[in-house]
């Protein structure tokens, strides 16, 4: 099987159109910051800047920091306001479950390599060394 680089593996396509407008992924060596990307899930979960801040343990100027980066770099708002909460846009709305499925497998992964942490390092011998340890 022949290996490709990072940057020419793409993101599995979801039933929603991409916030630029076309079907295609993206490749991986030109997404967002992560902490853009968790900021906003975050931030849609709560429906607010300050919660999402209190669960991130950073203040909410930092979370709005982020979103505003990550809205840069899409070139469309991913939220507005209304009655005090914000509330994801059409664009958004397209991103979140992908997001949100991405951190969950993030999030996995590293739960299965922890898991392993406990494991027994595999040990590899020689003929000598049994020779020398009777």
């Amino acid at each position: 099987m022949m290996m490709r680089k990072a940057e020419e593996l793409e993101l599995p396509r979801g039933p929603s159109m991409h916030a630029h407008g076309s079907s295609e992924a993206m490749p991986l060596g030109r997404l967002p910051p992560l902490n853009a990307l968790r900021c906003f899930e975050v931030a849609a979960r709560h429906g607010s800047f300050t919660r999402a801040a209190g669960e991130l343990f950073v203040t909410p100027a930092a979370v709005g920091q982020q979103v505003r980066q990550l809205e840069a770099i899409l070139g469309h708002a991913l939220f507005r306001r209304k009655n005090r909460r914000l509330v994801p846009t059409a664009i958004g709305l397209a991103l979140l479950p992908g997001i949100h499925e991405g951190f969950a497998q993030l999030a996995q992964a590293v739960g299965l390599a922890q898991a392993r942490c406990g494991e027994p390092d595999l040990a590899v011998g020689t003929a000598a060394d049994n020779a020398e340890n009777p």
